[in-house]
């Protein structure tokens, strides 16, 4: 029973990291980082345009880091819930359900899972 608690655990927190858009917005950070190594390289540039350019690619970063770790924070919750509610349901402990997560059936039995959550098609 442990292990489908998990499981559940597993698909909320996958899924709220899709409706939260975490991935999306982890991909717009690893391009503004191509985005801000290409203006260096530009030898069309001056110096002033590089600096301002760079400062605004790196308040943009520092955004994206906020709004990802908020995210991820929200994700996290999402998944402790359903963790809580089955502790207070008298189904699992959480000590329990912790321990089995770090094995490694738990860990593949999440990867497995949250891969399968990823490639669903979720309402958005």
């Amino acid at each position: 029973m442990t292990y489908l608690v998990i499981l559940i655990a597993a698909c909320c927190f996958m899924a709220a990291l899709r409706m939260t858009d975490v991935l999306g917005l982890t991909a717009g950070v690893l391009e503004q980082g191509r985005a801000a190594a290409r203006i260096l390289n530009d030898r069309t540039a001056s110096d002033d345009q590089k600096e301002r350019l760079l400062q605004q690619a790196s308040l943009g970063m520092m955004r994206a880091f906020v709004s990802i770790s908020v995210r991820a924070g929200l994700a996290f919750a999402a998944a402790l819930v359903p963790l809580l509610l089955f502790q207070a349901a008298g189904v699992t402990d959480l000590a329990a359900a912790a321990n089995a997560l770090v094995t490694w059936q738990g860990m593949t039995l999440t990867a497995v899972f949250m891969t399968a959550v990823h490639f669903m098609k979720l309402p958005s």
